[in-house]
């Protein structure tokens, strides 16, 4: 978990969805990521995480999950009901097509890598880096019975 890696887009996304949903209370986001308790940028951005899940509210819908096995992995892709990709700019980016072949869409800033693996409006949804797009986005797949089939 790092700056790099735009968590706080995901954070405040939720805390739109919160606003706009009435149905909130079912939705939850696992952060998941790789976490080296050793390296102080880890630490520091995780406990800045923390504190931000808090002050936006939605600290009861979100678990945090470090350096999780690939079994774990693969159990939250089959059964997670989208995933979010968050960072900007990011190379071509192995996690989108991971959550792909296990059937499930992807929500995804509409810059680098998922312009070329995620189709939108097909196999998830391309958003601008904003709050408001991922929150929209996400309230459609909670909304709207099935979009992810």
């Amino acid at each position: 978990m790092n700056e790099k890696k735009n968590i706080n887009l995901a954070l405040e996304a939720m805390s739109f969805v919160k606003k706009h949903c009435q149905t909130f209370s079912k939705c939850h986001l696992i952060v998941a990521g790789g976490y080296d308790d050793r390296v102080t940028e880890n630490v520091e951005h995780h406990l800045e995480l923390e504190q931000l899940s808090q002050e936006l509210g939605v600290h009861a819908n979100t678990t945090f999950l470090r350096s999780i096995s690939d079994t774990t992995k693969l159990f939250l892709l089959r059964n997670c009901t989208a995933l979010l990709y968050t960072p900007s700019n990011e190379h071509f980016g192995i996690v989108p097509v991971e959550s792909m072949y296990c059937s499930m869409p992807v929500i995804a800033v509409n810059s680098g890598g998922p312009l070329e693996t995620v189709e939108d409006s097909v196999t998830g949804y391309l958003c601008d880096p904003c709050p408001e797009r991922f929150g929209a986005a996400m309230i459609k797949f909670m909304e709207e019975s099935g979009l992810k089939d």
